[in-house]
C-alpha cells in the first residue's frame, strides 16, 4: 500500500475544506485534500449572506466571483402562503455599500471555483478519494483512501480537518454527532426554469414562503433559473409517496409558489436532505478537528451554511498553522478557542432557529410595528460576533415570541385560513 506524508489532511474538498486548504497553502504548509467525489457537482444551499463580503476578499476572491458574474442578492422576504402578507428585509438598511449585497450561486460552479483556488494556492487536491478510516496516535495520524480504481492508499499526516460535509466522517466514526431532536426535518428542492421573478433590485431576492406545516425557499439563480425547496418534518412524509410527488403536493397547497412556478418546467429530479439538524459532542480531539457541515448543519432557513463552513475553515486553518509553526507537538487544547467560536456560532442560529418554528413567531415577524426587523437583522446578513446590545435585543425578542404565543398579544395578520403553523 502506497503512503505519504504531509502537515495536514483534509477531508473533503468543499467551502469548509477549500477554504482551511487555500490559508494552510498560502502560509507554506503541505497540504491534502481528499474530496470522494468529482467536481463540478451538485449541491444545494445556494444563497450566500453579505459579511461572507470580508471573507471573500480575505481570501483573494474577489476577480473571480466578479467574472462569473453570479445572481446578486439585496435582500429576503418573508411571505404568507397566499402572498397577502411579507415581510421585506433590505441589506441596504442594515449596511453600507459595496457590502450590502451578496449572491445567489450554483454551488457546482462556486465550489468547484473554491476548490482550484485552493489548487492554485498551492493545496494537491485528490478528487474521487473515498476516506475509509483513521488512526490518531502519538507517532501521526493515518488516512486510509480507496481511489476511483479500487486500490487503498495511505496519507499521513501532522493534523486533520474533518470536512467532510453532512457525511461527517469523523462524527459519525468516532460516535460524535448529536442530533436535534426538536429539529427533525426534511428538505425537498429542485430546479424550475421560466418561474415569474420579482423586479428591478429585488430581482435576485431570495423569498421564504410561510407554507402549510412547511415553508418554501425560493432562490432566483442566472439564466432565469429558481431554485426550490420545500422544508417540512420528517414524520409528514410518508414511505410510500415519491419525494417528485410530495414535493408537488405542497406546491400544490401554497397559493403563493403555486402561482409563481405556473409557467415555469421543473429541469431538475427532486433532491432530499433529512440528516438535520445536528452538532457534535466535541469539535477538536487528537490529532483533528471538524470545520463545516461535518461539524454541526443548521436548518437552512437563514442561509448560513456555506458562510459558516468558510468561517470555521479560515479559523480552524489560522489557528492550526500557527501552531505547525512552532514545530511543537499539537494538542486539542490548543484548539479551545476556535471549538468556543464555532459552537458559539451554531448555538445562536439554533436559537433563532428555534424562534422561526415558535407558533408565536409569525404574529411577532408579521406585525408592521417598526424594531422587530433590527433586532434580527444581524442574523439575517451573517453577523456572528455579536454587540452586547445586540444579544440583549434578541433575548427580548424571543421573550416576546414566546409571550404571544401564550397570550396573543399580536395576532397573526394572515388571512385565519393561511395562518397555519408553518413548522
Amino acid at each position: 500500500m502506497t503512503s505519504t506524508s504531509c502537515d495536514v489532511a483534509i477531508i473533503g474538498g468543499g467551502p469548509a475544506g477549500a477554504t482551511a486548504a487555500y490559508v494552510l497553502a498560502k502560509k507554506g504548509h503541505e497540504v491534502v485534500v481528499l474530496e470522494r467525489e468529482k467536481f463540478p457537482r451538485f449541491h444545494i444551499g445556494e444563497s450566500l449572506l453579505p459579511f461572507q463580503q470580508d471573507l471573500i476578499d480575505r481570501l483573494g476572491l474577489r476577480e473571480k466571483i466578479d467574472a462569473i458574474s453570479f445572481q446578486r442578492k439585496n435582500g429576503a422576504h418573508f411571505v404568507s402562503n397566499d402572498g397577502s402578507f411579507s415581510n421585506t428585509l433590505r441589506f441596504e438598511d442594515f449596511l453600507s455599500s459595496p457590502r450590502n449585497v451578496a449572491w445567489e450561486v450554483e454551488r457546482a460552479e462556486f465550489d468547484d471555483m473554491l476548490l482550484r483556488h485552493a489548487e492554485e494556492g498551492g493545496a494537491e487536491v485528490r478528487e474521487e478519494q473515498k476516506v475509509m478510516g483513521c488512526d490518531f496516535s502519538d507517532d501521526g495520524n493515518v488516512l486510509t483512501i480507496r481511489g476511483r480504481d479500487g486500490e487503498e492508499s495511505q496519507v499521513r499526516s501532522r493534523w486533520v480537518i474533518d470536512a467532510s460535509g453532512q457525511n461527517s466522517f469523523l462524527g459519525k466514526t468516532l460516535g460524535l454527532r448529536r442530533p436535534v431532536p426538536d429539529l427533525k426535518k426534511v428538505a425537498l428542492f429542485s430546479h424550475y426554469q421560466g418561474a415569474t421573478r420579482r423586479s428591478g433590485k429585488e430581482d435576485g431576492d431570495i423569498t421564504l414562503v410561510m407554507g402549510n406545516r412547511c415553508w418554501f425557499w425560493m432562490i432566483p439563480l442566472r439564466n432565469n433559473v429558481t431554485s426550490v425547496g420545500c422544508v417540512t418534518d420528517r414524520s409528514r412524509w410518508a414511505s410510500d409517496v415519491s419525494a417528485e410527488d410530495f414535493l408537488a403536493e405542497q406546491i400544490r397547497l401554497s397559493p403563493f409558489v403555486s402561482e409563481i412556478l405556473a409557467s415555469s418546467e421543473q429541469t431538475e429530479k427532486v433532491r432530499t436532505a433529512s440528516s438535520f439538524s445536528y452538532g457534535s459532542s466535541r469539535y477538536v480531539g487528537k490529532g483533528w478537528m471538524m470545520a463545516g457541515d461535518a461539524a454541526a448543519f443548521l436548518d437552512p432557513v437563514f442561509s448560513t451554511g456555506v458562510l459558516i463552513a468558510m468561517r470555521s475553515g479560515e479559523l480552524a486553518a489560522s489557528q492550526l498553522s500557527k501552531r505547525l509553526m512552532t514545530g511543537r507537538p499539537l494538542k486539542p487544547s490548543h484548539f479551545r478557542s476556535y471549538e468556543r467560536s464555532l459552537r458559539g456560532w451554531t448555538e445562536g442560529y439554533f436559537r433563532l432557529i428555534r424562534a422561526f418554528y415558535n407558533p408565536g413567531f409569525a404574529g411577532i415577524f408579521f406585525n408592521p410595528k417598526p424594531g422587530y426587523q433590527a433586532i434580527v437583522a444581524p442574523f439575517f446578513l451573517g453577523k456572528f460576533e455579536l454587540k452586547m446590545k445586540e444579544k440583549l435585543f434578541l433575548r427580548l425578542f424571543y421573550l416576546l415570541i414566546r409571550m404571544n404565543r401564550k397570550w396573543n398579544f399580536s395576532p397573526d395578520p394572515r388571512p385565519p385560513e393561511y395562518a397555519i403553523y408553518h413548522g
